[in-house]
């Protein structure tokens, strides 16, 4: 197992993600997974499936 972070190569503690991959991962499923994230009622929008930050949350997700 590689000291470096699989998504971005970072030097990461623990895991397979350093936390900086590891929180974003976290905040993309607080803000568009909870639909009444703001608690007003309206969905947020999220980020376009094929886009970087999408693969990511695939990847985490599949490992």
């Amino acid at each position: 197992m590689s000291k470096y972070c699989d998504m971005c190569g970072t030097n990461k503690r623990g895991s397979s993600w350093c936390p900086n991959c590891q929180e974003e991962t976290y905040i993309y499923r607080e803000q568009y997974m909870n639909p009444d994230y703001l608690g007003n009622g309206e969905m947020l929008t999220p980020p376009n499936h094929d886009s970087a930050f999408m693969q990511k949350v695939r990847d985490q997700e599949n490992k």
